[in-house]
């Protein structure tokens, strides 16, 4: 808003994270320290909801294999951050359930409310949907399928954080990308 933002500045070797946040238009401002956990994790994105409610996502690796090293929430405008989620290694048979998959590259978090939310990402499988909701604040995440537009090649799938207009109705842009080449095949904007 005019009056509040967030700002997320990395502290040597990556080990911190300094959250700085005003509520005066940057007249003042307070700030306080997330540990990252893991060394070479950077915060990706900020997100808020309302005033007191956020989040942060937080990275491992680089733009293509960025890893999600752990979510963290604010009930508090950013006074104080916790951690509520963390992806859990990969395995053969995937993520246990209600926990976000190791690997892929993250495309950003986007909150509905203070408890529904989604995360999107991108995998090189063709036809992967990267896309995991959480209904309980971002403490267990759960994957989320889409019907695969007809007419269209099966491709990788690159999803971008859902925008809503109002409590039910948004879009979901995703792009489809060859797997091998990269280059594009389809852009899908989906509706809910």
């Amino acid at each position: 808003t005019p009056s509040q933002a967030w700002v997320a500045i990395p502290q040597s070797n990556y080990a911190a994270t300094r959250i700085f946040r005003t509520t005066d238009g940057g007249q003042s401002w307070q700030s306080t320290t997330v540990p990252n956990g893991q060394n070479g994790t950077r915060v990706a994105q900020i997100t808020f909801v309302n005033a007191q409610d956020g989040w942060i996502l937080t990275n491992r690796g680089g733009a293509i294999t960025a890893e999600v090293a752990s979510i963290y929430r604010t009930t508090d405008g950013g006074k104080t951050w916790v951690n509520v989620a963390n992806a859990l290694a990969a395995s053969t048979d995937g993520p246990a359930p209600g926990h976000l998959p190791y690997g892929g590259a993250k495309s950003g978090i986007h909150f509905l409310n203070a408890s529904t939310g989604w995360i999107t990402g991108t995998v090189l499988v063709p036809g992967f949907t990267w896309l995991f909701v959480t209904h309980d604040g971002g403490s267990t995440w759960y994957q989320q399928k889409l019907p695969l537009p007809q007419g269209v090649p099966s491709g990788q799938l690159w999803l971008r954080p859902p925008l809503f207009f109002s409590a039910t109705e948004g879009i979901l842009p995703v792009s489809f990308s060859n797997s091998v080449t990269g280059s594009g095949i389809a852009a899908v904007i989906y509706t809910t």
